[in-house]
């Protein structure tokens, strides 16, 4: 499933804002424009992040104090090839719908590879014995 957004930056090897399509696929996320694939089992986390601006900026005869929510982010943290903590912000169109379709792969991805492990080993068959 593609969800188009736009890269805020993070990513070193791109740090340029630019539009992309997030593509969440059934064992990692690809992002193609900015050359990213975060495979599920190296993705620690994925939040929504609100930026919080104040409502004197939107109606100027307002007190300072209140605050609107203006926008939400998606910040995903993973691990790189390198093993060291990266962070990737992107403004998603459909943000919910990109969140929920994120977390249902990943946790189906997870499950698979648990259900995977805990397999037993396979013993050969043996071939029925006559009494």
């Amino acid at each position: 499933m593609s969800y188009e957004a736009k890269y805020l930056g993070g990513y070193e090897k791109n740090p340029k804002p630019q539009d992309v399509h997030l593509i969440a696929t059934s064992d990692k996320l690809e992002i193609p424009e900015i050359q990213l694939t975060i495979p599920y089992e190296r993705l620690s986390g994925a939040q929504l992040v609100p930026q919080r601006i104040p409502l004197s900026a939107m109606i100027p005869f307002i007190g300072t104090r209140r605050v609107a929510q203006a926008k939400t982010y998606m910040l995903l943290s993973y691990r790189d090839e390198k093993g060291s903590k990266q962070y990737v912000t992107f403004d998603v169109d459909l943000i919910n719908e990109f969140d929920a379709t994120l977390r249902e792969r990943v946790i189906a991805f997870r499950a698979r590879a648990r259900g995977e492990a805990q397999k037993p080993p396979e013993t050969p068959q043996q071939p029925p014995q006559n009494p």
